[in-house]
């Protein structure tokens, strides 16, 4: 099924029988997708600036803000979310990931900010790594892999008060979307995703990538979300699958052309 929007949409997390959207200026809209075909909208709440992504965990959506940084609302109640706390970064919020009582957010030049979220209503800052213009970030185990402006960092935050940087892979261009599984990174870099073995996080190495001959700029690949061996990718002006299940050769197997810029 499908929901138009007259908003567009920046980020999506899904949590039980609801998908959460991040709209840009309308903030956060909740929908129940119980029935998967037929998609109903049934809360939202603003946010002070431009909503650009969103992680879930547990009751609360944790919505990466632009200028406004962090903001975390409750979802306990999907027809009526509610925000609780809030963080202002010193940067432009671009992406967040949560992982046990910490948020990672992507903070553009201002790099990536660790903040303690035990208490939704207070979090509070706890570490922070310099990074060139981040704008993309996944969590996995102890390392955080962030996108930058001409790579992957990764980052080692065993403990989060001191995140070091573990490794770096230079991709050459925008980093604006990274998932993980198992021992792999996927990237999307302009008009290519790229698949990265990160089992030594010093030294990572590419090992496949797809490039699906789109040049022109409206036709960046921009987020990306791995499942099995299926990879899903926000790409130009709509979603591409791909069979990852031999990385070093990516193949396309579906896409859905959406009526805007995915």
């Amino acid at each position: 099924g499908g929901y138009s929007t007259p908003l567009n949409v920046q980020g999506v997390a899904v949590g039980g029988n609801h998908a959460y959207l991040a709209t840009g200026s309308g903030g956060l809209r909740a929908f129940n997708i119980a029935n998967p075909s037929v998609p109903i909208a049934v809360g939202s709440v603003d946010t002070p600036s431009f909503a650009r992504n969103i992680a879930l965990a547990g009751n609360y959506a944790y919505v990466s803000d632009g200028i406004s940084g962090l903001r975390i609302i409750s979802v306990a109640n999907p027809t009526a979310p509610d925000e609780v706390g809030f963080f202002d970064t010193p940067g432009y919020a671009y992406d967040v990931a949560v992982a046990g009582i910490y948020a990672y957010v992507a903070d553009d030049e201002m790099g990536l900010r660790i903040l303690n979220v035990a208490n939704p209503a207070a979090p509070k800052q706890v570490g922070y790594h310099d990074t060139e213009y981040a704008m993309a970030v996944a969590v996995a185990g102890n390392y955080a892999y962030v996108g930058a402006s001409r790579g992957l960092y990764i980052l080692n935050i065993a403990n989060p008060a001191v995140p070091v940087q573990a490794g770096y892979y230079d991709t050459g261009d925008n980093v604006r979307g990274v998932a993980v599984a198992g021992r792999y990174a996927y990237v999307t870099d302009r008009n290519e995703v790229r698949i990265l073995d990160v089992s030594n996080p010093a030294a990572p190495v590419q090992v496949g990538v797809r490039d699906d001959g789109i040049e022109g700029a409206n036709w960046w690949a921009n987020d990306v979300a791995i499942v099995g061996r299926y990879l899903y990718v926000a790409w130009g002006y709509g979603l591409r699958i791909l069979d990852v299940a031999n990385p070093a050769a990516p193949v396309s197997v579906g896409s859905y052309d959406t009526p805007g810029i995915a």
